[in-house]
């Protein structure tokens, strides 16, 4: 089967959707698929590229609003649809997904299957921009709704948001969620050396991992002015993995409570050191106000670690709670640290907890796995 990927952002851009499009356009080739992507050119590379046998089409533009506008995309449209039989597209943002839609709707006996794969929302509560942002989206959305052959959720509660504000119920909206390589992060396959550095750079203290954007939807804030309650005793070295706007904010935060010895700010890393970091940590926390299907909660079960996550949609599909993690109320500091406490003082349980996890990601998340689901949808659009 012939495919067109078309994603706002891909890599080297940094990011759940850009991740998650080039993972799945690398195991549908490995299935025999011919596969391309369209995409935005930010931040500034080539143009052209094959990566992993997946041909890159990257297009200029400006972003606006956090959402790429890129110059000449209904041109390249026309020409590489031409030879494709299912063209996916992918949002949050939504620009480009309503601009393929509008396409589609122009040529539409000469345009090909039309898949549109959500991945929810990306409003940022208290931005500037918020309720134009809200505006854009729930116009674009509507648009988009209205043209495709069917739709892929990633979550159950994003399906059924669709089916509440969006579309009517007899629309065919798939839930596929996101996936992970499980056995990339076998212990075994991690280098030993840097799990070592790592272990030496934290003086062999337990220690609790987040991995994300440094921002306000993120909410890395909370978990550093919640682990002020695990000191003196427990000690642990909280690593954050990833950059953002808050990274001034933390860095102030942690020289008011006096923890420039136990906080760690990496900013972004390369995939192996962030394996070996998964590796060598006690647990993830993951505090966030609103996500889709995190690719980190993923990577933490496949690395055998127990998460204390906020209870909300998405999460809440990932993390089962007292099974391979906690769940916590998004807005308690004292859970927060009562939870990650409770997890440091009792390693049976954490153990048990990540064996779990571990379980859940290879019967449930594995590409491998997701990637027969996907062919399964294509199959019935043809």
């Amino acid at each position: 089967m012939r495919l067109l990927e078309i994603a706002p952002y891909f890599p080297p851009h940094v990011g759940g959707v850009e991740r998650y499009v080039f993972s799945i356009s690398k195991y549908l080739v490995k299935r025999g698929h011919e596969v391309c992507v369209l995409t935005s050119n930010l931040p500034k590379t080539k143009n052209m590229e094959r990566i992993n046998g997946v041909d890159v089409f990257r297009l200029n533009g400006v972003e606006v609003l956090g959402d790429p506008i890129t110059w000449g995309i209904i041109k390249k449209l026309r020409t590489l649809t031409r030879r494709v039989d299912i063209v996916v597209t992918h949002g949050y943002p939504f620009s480009m997904n309503y601009l393929v839609a509008t396409t589609r709707n122009l040529f539409i006996s000469s345009f090909p299957r039309l898949v549109f794969t959500f991945h929810g929302y990306g409003f940022r509560d208290g931005s500037k921009d918020y309720l134009l942002r809200r505006a854009r989206d729930i116009l674009l959305l509507k648009s988009i709704m209205n043209n495709n052959d069917a739709i892929i959720s990633l979550t159950h509660h994003d399906k059924e948001l669709l089916y509440k504000y969006f579309c009517p119920r007899n629309k065919r909206i798939f839930v596929i969620p996101n996936g992970v390589q499980v056995n990339e992060y076998d212990r075994h396959k991690i280098s030993s050396g840097l799990i070592t550095k790592i272990k030496e750079r934290t003086q062999n203290r337990p220690i609790i991992l987040f991995i994300g954007r440094l921002s306000e939807e993120k909410r890395p804030q909370f978990l550093l002015r919640a682990a002020k309650n695990l000191f003196p005793d427990l000690k642990p070295v909280i690593i954050f993995i990833g950059d953002g706007p808050l990274r001034p904010r933390l860095i102030q935060i942690r020289k008011e409570l006096a923890l420039e010895d136990d906080v760690l700010l990496t900013g972004h890393v390369t995939e192996q050191l962030k394996r070996a970091f998964l590796s060598a940590s006690d647990l993830v926390v993951l505090p966030s106000l609103f996500e889709g299907m995190p690719t980190v909660l993923l990577e933490a079960m496949a690395s055998r670690k127990p998460i204390v996550a906020t209870r909300i949609p998405g999460v809440a599909e990932i993390v089962e709670d007292g099974i391979n993690g906690f769940l916590i109320d998004k807005n308690s500091f004292e859970e927060l640290a009562e939870k990650v406490r409770f997890l440091l003082e009792d390693q049976s349980l954490a153990r048990k907890m990540g064996e779990k996890g571990r379980k859940i990601a290879e019967e449930n998340y594995d590409w491998k796995g997701i990637v027969r689901r996907m062919e399964y949808v294509f199959k019935q659009v043809i």
